[in-house]
């Protein structure tokens, strides 16, 4: 009978240990070999109000990922406007926009170029920033 009380004793103790530890998996990103390459010229840019800034780059993947968001992040106000957002799939993405410039005064900005990776929120994210004068 106490051999009985142990043993189960013993599985209650493990059944408590397996469900405390934490999903890993949920914690780990993965990329999936996934890479944003920027095909438009990011080095060194000014622009002006009527500018046109033209933003493109490839996104490529070992699976098939779920799309794209393309952003406008305001580094001054800390805010952000999507400027393309689609969900398709496929593992070669062409991201090929422009934005003409409709800010007025002297702001830092970057655009932001985000590749949704899977729906379990992997994703993979390249920026490159400007200056608007």
């Amino acid at each position: 009978m106490r051999y009985l009380q142990y043993k189960m004793a013993f599985i209650a103790i493990i059944l408590m240990i397996l469900s405390a530890c934490s999903n890993d998996e949920n914690t780990i990103k993965e990329t999936y070999n996934t890479k944003i390459v920027w095909t438009s010229k990011i080095n060194d840019i000014h622009l002006i109000l009527g500018d046109t800034l033209f933003v493109k780059a490839d996104i490529t993947s070992d699976i098939s990922m779920h799309g794209y968001e393309v952003l406008l992040n305001d580094l001054d106000k800390i805010t952000s406007t999507s400027l393309k957002a689609k969900h398709i799939h496929g593992k070669i993405f062409y991201v090929d926009l422009y934005w003409v410039v409709d800010v007025p005064t002297t702001k830092k900005m970057e655009i932001e170029v985000i590749a949704e990776i899977d729906h379990l929120d992997n994703k993979l994210s390249e920026k490159f920033g400007f200056l608007v004068n």
